[in-house]
């Protein structure tokens, strides 16, 4: 609920999906299996129990051995599947518990409390704010940490 979208299980399949249909043509003949195998392991990486599931190996896979034998035109293909692929792992690494957190914060209803926001019930200067500011800033540094880590390390 609290979650970026596309989620983990959404990233693979896709990833999945380009690895199969744009990619694997375009490798040399003696690569294809090693890209069938790579996309076989997303499957197995995707059930709805990513966690505790290796991505990485099918990923450096990619990265190591697939991407220098492919096009340049297939190249940011590749690299998007790759990013996909850390990002469903950074998700499925990450403890759920955050999400319980910042949910129970806002009282359960997370529309509620976004009304709430919009009407100006936690502008500077009211109850709330210092606490609704904390809880903001620890649900968008949960997010940055699946998406855009390295935004984090900026900061």
């Amino acid at each position: 609920m609290l979650r970026e979208e596309p989620g983990a299980e959404d990233l693979l399949a896709t990833a999945r999906d380009v690895l199969l249909n744009e990619l694997l043509p375009a490798l040399p003949a003696e690569l294809r299996h090693v890209a069938q195998m790579a996309a076989t392991a997303l499957i197995i990486a995707a059930p709805d129990g990513a966690q505790n599931r290796d991505m990485r190996t099918p990923r450096e896979t990619l990265l190591n051995d697939l991407l220098p034998q492919l096009p340049p035109s297939k190249v940011f293909a590749a690299r998007m599947v790759a990013n996909a692929i850390a990002i469903a792992e950074r998700e499925a690494a990450q403890s759920p518990a955050w999400q319980s957190a910042v949910l129970a914060g806002m009282g359960g209803d997370p529309r509620a409390y976004a009304a709430t926001i919009r009407a100006g019930g936690f502008d500077r200067g009211t109850p709330g704010h210092a606490h609704a500011a904390a809880l903001l800033d620890a649900l968008t540094r949960a997010r940055c940490a699946v998406s855009a880590p390295r935004a984090l390390a900026k900061g």
